[in-house]
């Protein structure tokens, strides 16, 4: 059997936390801690952070299979033979068969991007102010950019050309009881099977093991025995995910085959003659599959669950 496959697979895994571990810290914590007993205290008290995850999966996959096989037990000769014993002569082949298959397996993406943090973007602040007219302002903000983009493209071509031949025999001018040819079975086999262009992308927002996501923390403790406070607190968080897959296939499969146990001569002999042929047979199968995509987001669990399903 003639097996020829090619197999072209991408594997890419980016974590900005590990699956299975401690999360990476990308918060920034900013903690400020006044005392104060004068009056007209202005406080501003800021702190940001910003995550950007890029990743790009191209692929591009240009197949090409072309098989011939030739099997051939015939093109057998006995002519102008004598049997002296009364025997008559004769022609008998063996099987002819020939088997082919062809296998692509091309193009396929696997990227998990878990983004996590310790609290997100945290910022704490502890006042004690005993003075008057206190304006006190705080501000936790954090940014998080995710995309993913997936490019394949796959031209695949196979091709098989296949003979098989147990005919083609002549038993001709003998003299004698019997001349016979008896030829066995010719057949072909062929398999094609193209596989190509799968796209499998998780991606995961939060620390540990059930968080969706991490917001802002923006914690703000004040002690004020003064007149005129004016305190302003505030969180901001901006996620975006984006994730874009795009598959061009192009599958060409054919398939010319050739059995043959006829073309057989017994002509002019003296005496008894006999023909027999065998099966002349041929199977193709032919399967082509791809362009599928699989997206998921959530917490790290489930997305641990998506890869194991």
């Amino acid at each position: 059997m003639l097996n020829k496959k090619a197999l072209l697979t991408g594997f890419s895994l980016l974590a900005v936390m590990g699956l299975i571990g401690t999360p990476v810290a990308l918060a920034a914590t900013d903690a400020t801690s006044i005392v104060n007993s004068g009056d007209d205290v202005d406080i501003d008290t800021t702190s940001s952070s910003s995550t950007n995850v890029n990743v790009n999966n191209t692929n591009i996959a240009n197949v090409t299979q072309q098989v011939t096989s030739q099997v051939n037990t015939g093109n057998n000769s006995a002519d102008q033979n004598i049997s002296l014993d009364g025997q008559g002569t004769g022609i008998m082949t063996g099987n002819a068969m020939s088997q082919v298959g062809l296998n692509v397996d091309a193009n396929h993406n696997m990227t998990a991007v878990a983004v996590g943090g310790s609290s997100g973007d945290t910022n704490m602040t502890d006042i004690v102010n005993t003075g008057d007219d206190a304006d006190i302002d705080t501000t936790a903000r954090s940014r998080t950019r995710v995309n993913v983009n997936n490019f394949n493209q796959a031209f695949v071509q196979q091709a098989a050309t296949v003979q098989a031949n147990s005919g083609n025999n002549d038993a001709d001018q003998n003299i004698g009881d019997g001349p016979s040819i008896m030829t066995g079975n010719a057949g072909a086999a062929v398999g094609f099977n193209a596989d190509v262009n799968h796209n499998d992308t998780a991606i995961a927002l939060g620390s540990g093991l059930s968080a969706t996501q991490n917001g802002d923390g923006n914690f703000t403790s004040i002690v004020n025995t003064g007149d005129d406070l004016d305190a302003d607190t505030r969180v901001r968080t901006r996620t975006r995910i984006t994730s874009n897959s795009t598959n061009i296939m192009s599958v060409l499969q054919s398939t010319l085959s050739q059995s043959n146990t006829g073309d057989n001569d017994a002509d002019q002999n003296i005496g008894g003659t006999g023909l027999m042929t065998g099966a002349a047979g041929t199977q193709v199968g032919s399967t082509a599959g791809g362009n599928h995509n699989a997206t998921f987001f959530g917490d790290i669990m489930d997305m641990l669950f998506f890869w194991m399903s």
